[in-house]
């Protein structure tokens, strides 16, 4: 986030290694890694609506004219809803503050694109990952699910 030149082959790179982050913390979730205290807690960012314009690959560069960004609205997706925004993300468009910092990364997938567009501010995903990243799992649950066949697996 301190760099101050973005060529296209770093904002290549950003992209990159947000997808890894976010897929290798779905299959965490996947694999009943990630403790229910941190599965379920929402993920705060800022959303805007879409204009009703169809999101298309021709226009998709040109968010200013999608959504309304000038009502941000306060949202919360769970983690699995964020993972799979940026993994199936349709938009990715990095953002940058004041004297050119990379401040965050709008996102939206393929299945929301024409619904709404969400502000990932990259402090917080930095501090997402460090939660999962030094979290200790002291616990767990199997309850056997007879409709699923098989366990449901509670974490602390």
């Amino acid at each position: 986030m301190s760099q101050r030149r973005y060529p296209e082959a770093s904002l290549a790179n950003l992209e990159k290694e947000i997808f890894l982050a976010f897929y290798i913390i779905r299959k965490l979730l996947d694999s009943h890694q990630i403790s229910d205290r941190v599965r379920l807690s929402p993920i705060r960012l800022s959303s805007y609506s879409a204009k009703g314009k169809p999101v298309t690959y021709m226009n998709l560069n040109n968010v200013d004219e999608l959504y309304e960004f000038d009502r941000e609205r306060r949202d919360h997706l769970s983690l699995r809803e964020l993972c799979n925004q940026v993994i199936h993300s349709y938009i990715f468009v990095p953002t940058f503050r004041i004297r050119g910092k990379l401040d965050a990364v709008l996102i939206s997938s393929e299945k929301r694109r024409n619904d709404r567009l969400y502000c990932l501010k990259l402090e917080e995903a930095v501090r997402l990952f460090e939660r999962i990243a030094i979290e200790e799992i002291v616990a767990s649950k199997a309850t056997f699910d007879a409709e699923k066949q098989d366990y449901k697996i509670c974490l602390a």
